[in-house]
């Protein structure tokens, strides 16, 4: 980008994006995060989930960068997401005897969400959604709850407790969870 350009584009701190003005910012806020797909979902459905999961994350202002590290490197990102196979699930679902519509779980002190993708898939094929956006749904949520404080479902936004299909997706944080969210992140 030539001097001129940059100079015409940024006024007062502000860059200027089509008829928006966005604070200028010099670092950013990254949450990283592993994911050890062992329910092998395919590459085009896990992609478009992370896209829906990411867009909740943008609207507060944090990136996410999805990383997908061998097992043995798994734990080095800030969270990591592990989207379980039926019988990986069904396992942990019966030893912590979760309720029917639980579809993920996030577990603070190892920064691991688990992911129900039997759960997902059933969830979505009930009420006519692509499991994607279910999935994403669910690796928002479970997420949120890795970085938000304890007991933070709420009565509305992506944080509600139980999936509903009229409003769960497209959801998005609160503005209380958004600065929270922000306050857990350094920038990068």
């Amino acid at each position: 980008m030539t001097k001129a350009l940059r100079n015409a584009i940024t006024v007062s701190g502000m860059v200027t994006i089509g008829a928006a003005h966005v604070p200028a910012q010099t670092s950013r806020l990254v949450l990283t995060v592993d994911v050890a797909n062992y329910a092998e979902i395919q590459r085009p459905t896990l992609a478009s989930a992370e896209r829906e999961a990411s867009r909740s994350y943008a609207a507060i202002g944090i990136e996410v960068q999805w990383l997908y590290p061998a097992p043995t490197d798994l734990g080095r990102a800030d969270a990591t997401v592990l989207l379980l196979t039926r019988e990986m699930g069904g396992r942990k679902i019966a030893r912590e005897q979760l309720g029917e519509a639980v579809l993920g779980q996030a577990h603070k002190p190892s920064a691991r969400a688990h992911i129900y993708w039997h759960r997902v898939q059933a969830t979505a094929d009930r009420y006519a959604l692509a499991q994607s956006d279910v999935l994403g749904y669910a690796v928002a949520h479970e997420l949120g709850h890795l970085l938000l404080p304890e007991y933070s479902h709420a009565p509305t936004g992506i944080m509600r407790a139980g999936f509903d299909p009229d409003n769960s997706l497209g959801l998005r944080f609160t503005e209380l969870q958004g600065a929270q969210l922000r306050k857990r992140l350094k920038p990068r």
